[in-house]
This record gives structure tokens, sequence and C-alpha cells, in this order.
């Protein structure tokens, strides 16, 4: 068939526009590998600023007497608040104006100081991390503190381990002293500038006694150690078999922490006899209920089981989803545990005890508050669940 001359059309001219150069596959490859280290090197430079997006900067303490001027040569010690009884960070000497400086590539923490004249004379202060501003410690000359340690029976007790600690047990031990056979014991280099503190007699054998003194009061300290409770943590696999070498944390005392022997128990003595302890058993694959705080002269059980799992969708009253609600409970070791529903309100929870669950949660929009699981059993996926949330 021939085609109509009108439909035919002579091609037009076109100008020659150059082909844009191809880029090897391998130098994009490259150049994307390079993106790649680049944004986590962003990223690991960001994590080093402040909580207001500050960089870290040197951490300084000046230190003074009590007429306000600079000590020279005192040292410091720098020791992080989160581990008060770790050795000290960073250690240096005050320069002529008094001031001690914690170098910037250690000030990701917030810090204790234990500053020594050079008579010997100690005080402590605590400096946060990222602080633009210097921090003043004032040491005056020391005023003895002193006083006696005796047992249930008014007897003397001799080497008795004593403490002196500023704003709590928890940090630094700012002097020690032992006592001697009749029972007595001093501090000799505490600063007058400080007007409490929270003293700790410890023996082996007897309860460690806690006494806290203040200036206003003062007078001498005399403790009274009684013979020591022992306190029991006993661990089970499932069965009731025995839980061997497994750890045990005492949270918050670090220094307390060990392991079960061949019979699943570990056992502490020495103890405060009114304190309470909370322990937290690391096992790689098992899960537990939380126990209370127990005290000494008790036994506390911690049956291992297989973690539960519970799946399904968070609805509100009516039925519907509830998207991107944050959900979490308190039972196992690794409180807390939480999760974050998807868009359509599905949710994936797992490291779940046995047995009745309490679950919290909240949503985006302000909806939060408790429900409560049924009857888990050890090592179940329970799935499907509607988990209707009730507004507390």
């Amino acid at each position: 068939m021939k085609q109509d001359p009108q439909e035919i059309h002579p091609p037009k001219r076109s100008r020659l526009v150059p082909k844009a150069p191809r880029i090897p596959t391998r130098l994009i490859l490259y150049l994307g590998a390079g993106l790649i280290v680049l944004f986590y090197f962003l990223q690991g430079e960001l994590s080093r600023l402040g909580n207001q997006g500050q960089a870290l900067v040197d951490l300084k303490v000046r230190v003074i007497d009590a007429q306000r001027k600079p000590i020279v040569g005192a040292k410091a010690e720098f020791i992080r608040k989160n581990k008060p009884f770790d050795p000290p960070t960073f250690s240096t000497q005050t320069d002529e104006k008094g001031i001690a400086v914690l170098p910037k590539k250690f000030a990701d923490s917030e810090y204790f100081v234990l500053v020594r004249r050079p008579d010997g004379t100690q005080s402590i202060t605590a400096i946060l991390d990222r602080d633009p501003e210097i921090s003043t410690l004032e040491i005056a000359d020391p005023e003895p503190l002193q006083g006696t340690v005796i047992d249930e029976n008014a007897a003397p007790l001799e080497n008795v381990l004593i403490s002196a600690h500023v704003g709590g047990y928890r940090t630094p031990a700012l002097a020690t002293a032992r006592s001697g056979p009749d029972g007595k014991w001093r501090f000799d280099k505490l600063s007058s500038s400080l007007d409490f503190f929270d003293l700790r007699a410890n023996s082996k054998g007897k309860a460690e006694s806690r006494i806290s003194w203040n200036r206003v009061e003062g007078g001498q300290v005399d403790f009274i150690l009684e013979k020591g409770l022992p306190l029991k943590v006993q661990v089970v696999l499932p069965k009731w078999k025995v839980a061997a070498g497994v750890p045990v944390d005492v949270l918050g005392n670090p220094q307390l922490n060990g392991k079960t022997n061949k019979d699943g128990l570990y056992i502490l003595e020495d103890l405060p006899l009114t304190q309470n302890f909370f322990f937290h058993i690391q096992h790689p694959s098992l899960t537990y209920r939380r126990q209370n705080g127990v005290q000494p002269g008790n036994t506390v059980t911690f049956q291992l089981e297989p973690p539960a799992t519970l799946s399904g969708t968070a609805v509100n009253l009516r039925g519907e989803p509830v998207p991107m609600v944050t959900i979490m409970h308190p039972h196992g070791p690794r409180a807390w545990v939480r999760v974050q529903a998807d868009g359509r309100g599905r949710f994936k929870i797992g490291d779940l005890p046995s047995g009745d669950v309490f679950l919290r949660f909240k949503s985006p929009n302000g909806l939060s508050g408790t429900v409560e699981v049924k009857n888990l059993k050890p090592g179940e996926h329970r799935e499907n669940t509607l988990l209707r949330l009730l507004p507390n």
C-alpha cells in the first residue's frame, strides 16, 4: 500500500548533542563507600557533642583555702561519677592559680574530684560534664574526727575499716582508717570546710554499720558492729536443676558481684542488717521474674525459665489499631524491655516471665496506661493477641 504523500515528512535537522560521559561502575562503588564512611565519621563526631549541642570541653576545678587564696601543687584525682569505686580516670596537680584540669578527651561524664593539699588535708567535690564554669573547692585546715568501734557485747574491735564519704555511700572514700586494739580510730586530714560525712565501718564476720555525722552536732562517732547474717541467693534452672557458676550482680554494689557455687547458691555476708539488696542474674538465654529487695538473714530464689513472647495488635476502646504505641514491661531482669508498634499497631515483645504480666504503654497522642496479660507459660509464643489499651 502506498502512503499518502501528505503524511510523509522530511526529517528535521537537529543539532548534535554530545552524550554525557559514562561514569565507570567501580568509581560509583568507591564514591558510595566513601560516603558511607563519611556518614559514620560524622555520626561519631556528633555523638561527642553535649546534651545541648556543645562540644566536649576541659573540666576545671579551682582549689582555694579558707582565705580564698589558691592552693598550688594540690593533687587532684578525677573519678567517674558512675564508677565511684574504680581507680581515678586522670590525676594531676593544681597550677599556680590553684586550677586542676581534666582534658576534654576524658570529659564525657560527670566526675568526682578528690583533692589533697600538699600537707595531706583532703576534700572532694563533684563537677558536671561539659560544665562551662570552673568549679570551686575550698580546703580549710583540718579538724580531727574520731570515735570507737565495739561489738554487741561492748568489747572493743580491732582492725575495723572506717571510711568517710561525702554525699552518700555511693561516692569515693575520702579517707580511711583502722581501729586500734582499744577500738579507737581517728581521721586527722579531713577539711573543716566539710560539714557532713557519711561514715561506714566494716569488719569480717560483722554486719556493716553506717552513721551520718554533721559538724553542728559534732562529737565522736561510736560504731556497734553486730554479728552479720548471711543473705543467700539461690538460682535454679527449669525443673529445679542446680544452676552452678551463674553470675549474680548486686545492683548498686558491683564490689559484691559473684557467681553461684556448685549447689547453685551465692552467699553474701557482712552486710548492713537493714539494707535491701536487689539482684540481676546474668544468663544468656533464660529469664526470670524480678524480685523485690531482700534483707540479710533471708534466702531469695530465682527460677530461670525460657522467656515468653507476645505479639499481636494494639487497639483502642473502639477496636481501632493504635499506631506507633510504645509497649514495655518491668517484670524481667532486663527491665525496662520496650518495643514500638508499627503504623498498623502491630507489635512483638519478648523476654517475658511466665504468669500474669502487666504491660505499660504510651502512644504519641498521649494515651497511656497499663494492660494485664494473663497466664503466660514459660517459653510460650502467644500470637495474634488483641491488646486493648485502656487509658488510666
